[in-house]
């Protein structure tokens, strides 16, 4: 399996991309194929990495207009469908053309009541349903009550009908802030541990269903509890594409902490600006991103992957060792994807540092404070590091090459990309 995020660096044919750009698809694929004699090996890869983000792209932007429309009359109360052309002319409206058929990003309806503060106003839709147990539970912590909670929990991936799969599930790793990770169950039963930064359950079998049970012991985190022990020099480098410190990511670092001498508070200011600046909305497959850091701070907005991906470029810009936690966090009785950075402080060590939890576009204003340094226990950690491919990689691109949240699926002579992937809490304890 092959990141496809190597290739970046190949600058794609103008013509090409000029295509691409417009949602002419089919031309763009027989200008690739027409010019395959054209061009060396890894110029190919390339192109056809584009081929493959192009078929990612469409199941991104399954919404008509119609569609659309219809949602917001089911979600939004008294919206007009020429609410629909001001929301594309501010952005908080994706649109693209695909053949030359208008189509809206696929979870636009979520993401419009994140990003218009009027929708927000006229519409029951919670846009922080944990809200009140967070502050709860950070108050607790701040108190000096740590809790510690046993999770029990299921992932499984499913398809429309039996075959022999390739299938690398997570695994929650073994670290100081997560232990005793057991393997409750398996279907089918034979697998192996693929060890590494993205930890994976690999099996190869014919089913319909895979699926694996697991527990773990967590524990709430406090500043005071940060990792003094870990190396810091390799999370002070660039890591292409994502953490590339361009000039653009390197002078609005500096220009932010351009008051603060010292790690904590340079980190600090840092957090504060994505806190207030970046709005939460939820993104696209991150595939389809060229460089996630600088997408997120030119556009101001992303969800927790991006928001911690700027937050680690940002400190590695200012020579602040910082690195990424990826998984799933609990919300009211269900686990969902969720990731978090953590940066080096000379007086505690790494610190988590949780953008999103602390976000003021969710209204979390009472929460900002704790998440800068704290961290309660209800979340499992499978990646921890982004831009990793396992340590047995498969023979096609990955569908996520950023983080292994869901699951990654092919056969002996294709990628799967539709498959379905499910998330279950079983059972969560206070012990």
């Amino acid at each position: 399996m092959v990141l496809g995020t190597d290739y970046l660096n190949i600058p794609v044919p103008e013509f090409i991309s000029r295509e691409k750009n417009l949602g002419n698809f089919n031309i763009m694929e027989k200008m690739v194929n027409d010019n395959e004699n054209n061009y060396d090996e890894d110029t190919m890869k390339r192109l056809n990495y584009e081929l493959f983000r192009t078929k990612i792209l469409k199941l991104n932007y399954g919404l008509s207009r119609k569609k659309l429309l219809a949602e917001m009359e089911k979600y939004i109360k008294d919206f007009s469908s020429m609410d629909v052309e001001n929301y594309i002319k501010n952005g908080t409206l994706d649109r693209i053309y695909l053949e030359g058929e208008e189509r809206f990003f696929n979870r636009s309806i979520e993401n419009l009541h994140y990003l218009n503060n009027n929708i927000r106003e006229k519409s029951a839709f919670n846009i922080s349903p944990n809200k009140s147990f967070l502050e709860y539970v950070s108050r607790k912590i701040s108190m000096g009550n740590i809790g510690k909670y046993r999770i029990k929990y299921e992932i499984s991936i499913k398809f429309e009908r039996s075959g022999t799969y390739k299938v690398w599930l997570p695994v929650p790793l073994e670290n100081d802030y997560q232990k005793n990770v057991k393997i409750i169950e398996t279907y089918p039963k034979n697998y192996r541990i693929l060890e590494g930064a993205q930890r994976s359950l690999y099996m190869y079998d014919t089913s319909e269903v895979f699926k694996a049970v697991f527990s773990l012991e967590t524990h709430d985190v406090t500043i005071m509890d940060g990792d003094v022990n870990s190396r810091k020099d390799i999370y002070m480098e660039e890591k292409f594409p994502h953490v590339s410190i361009t000039p653009y990511i390197e002078k609005m670092a500096e220009k932010i902490t351009s008051e603060e001498t010292i790690n904590l508070k340079k980190s600090l200011k840092l957090y504060k600006f994505i806190t207030e600046k970046i709005r939460f909305a939820y993104a696209k497959s991150y595939l389809l991103y060229d460089n996630i850091s600088e997408y997120t701070l030119s556009n101001m907005v992303g969800d927790s992957c991006l928001q911690s991906i700027l937050m680690i470029a940002m400190a590695r810009a200012l020579k602040i060792p910082a690195r990424w936690r990826g998984g799933y966090v609990i919300s009211e009785n269900s686990i969902i994807p969720h990731h978090w950075a953590e940066v080096y402080t000379e007086e505690y060590g790494f610190i988590p540092v949780d953008p999103v939890f602390g976000n003021y576009s969710l209204n979390h204003y009472n929460l900002r404070e704790f998440y800068f340094g704290n961290m309660e226990g209800l979340r499992i950690i499978t990646s921890g590091d982004f831009n990793v491919d396992f340590s047995e990689p498969g023979k096609f691109w990955r569908l996520d090459p950023v983080t292994n949240d869901l699951g990654e699926v092919e056969t002996d002579s294709e990628k799967v990309i539709n498959h379905r992937t499910e998330i279950k809490l079983l059972e969560i304890e206070n012990y």
